[in-house]
């Protein structure tokens, strides 16, 4: 017995991004789930033979790295999630021979495989969640006649749909359901056990809860600012002269090197002011200024190391 897939709630309107944090703020969260798994089915074949099921299954699961980018959510570690069941149990009864014969089946175990997986999905306008691959339950019959037997009742995935309007808060709780064999039934792969012209009941269903714990917020990495200028030598290699600004609060390393590369002639740090390009001087000594005529000039190594941690780098030339 299997399950096909089928999209669940609609998108809610939400803002991406909440008050204080700058456009582009992502989100890593820690995640748990818990959910209850059941599937119901009465299928009557007439003259009192019939096929009557209930199952239900409990189980959790850990994503320990999610992001939230832009209300999408990646699951960045999928290796590392995990699903489990906590409970399970199950009855069945078949009665076949005009009622006569009835078979009772019983279960209380259930193991689930495939990892949990979480993307974005845009042909659904939200975010797929997946809990598992597939549940198994075995269970232990017997039949009016005494006869001991066993069957074991199979259930494909669930996909269903997580949407949230809010980001960035310290906790998140998620609900998440889908269903199938809904009235009316249609087709016979809409509920496990479904068959046509003969199923009374079958629904199949999955609701729970997916809960989000913040662990940081990764701010965004501002794209560098153009080239402001070219560096230029003073006449003998006294000074080395390069423009800088800076798009966001950040400290500047500048390091110069003689132009086909080579030991550092002179390093300096500046913190210019935010928006605005400002000439950084930077003396070479006397000692050296020999190299950077040898080599006809200097190259202007500027390292950016903004105030969320981020970098980047440039490089001029500047020659004699």
């Amino acid at each position: 017995m299997s399950a096909t897939l089928l999209s669940a709630a609609p998108v809610a309107p939400g803002h991406a991004v909440p008050q204080g944090d700058p456009p582009g703020t992502t989100y890593v969260y820690r995640g748990t789930f818990t959910a209850e798994v059941s599937h119901s089915l009465l299928v009557d074949w007439a003259d009192n033979d019939n096929d009557d099921r209930a199952v239900s299954a409990t189980i959790a699961g850990t994503l320990p790295s999610v992001k939230m980018d832009d209300l999408d959510l990646f699951s960045l570690s999928p290796a590392s999630n995990t699903v489990r069941v906590v409970s399970a149990v199950g009855s069945g009864f078949t009665h076949t021979n005009s009622g006569r014969h009835e078979r009772v089946c019983k279960a209380t175990t259930a193991t689930v495989s495939g990892r949990p997986t979480l993307l974005p999905d845009r042909t659904r306008g939200a975010n797929a969640f997946v809990p598992f691959s597939l549940l198994t339950m075995p269970g232990k019959c017997t039949d009016s006649d005494g006869v001991s037997s066993t069957i074991t009742y199979h259930y494909g995935p669930l996909v269903t749909d997580l949407w949230d309007g809010r980001a960035g808060d310290d906790k998140l709780e998620l609900r998440f359901h889908a269903a199938r064999g809904l009235p009316p039934l249609q087709g016979a792969d809409t509920c496990p056990g479904y068959i046509p012209g003969q199923t009374e009941v079958c629904s199949y269903e999955i609701d729970g809860v997916l809960t989000l714990h913040l662990v940081k917020k990764v701010p965004p990495t501002p794209k560098p600012s153009p080239k402001p200028g070219k560096a230029t030598l003073t006449p003998g290699a006294k000074k080395v002269s390069a423009p800088v600004g800076c798009p966001a609060r950040c400290t500047v390393k500048v390091r110069v090197t003689p132009l086909e590369g080579g030991p550092a002639l002179a390093v300096r740090r500046v913190t210019p002011a935010v928006g605005r390009v400002v000439p950084v001087k930077v003396s070479i000594p006397a000692a050296k200024r020999r190299l950077v005529k040898k080599a006809g000039g200097v190259r202007v190594k500027l390292t950016y190391r903004l105030a969320g941690g981020a970098s980047y780098t440039e490089t001029r030339k500047a020659r004699l």
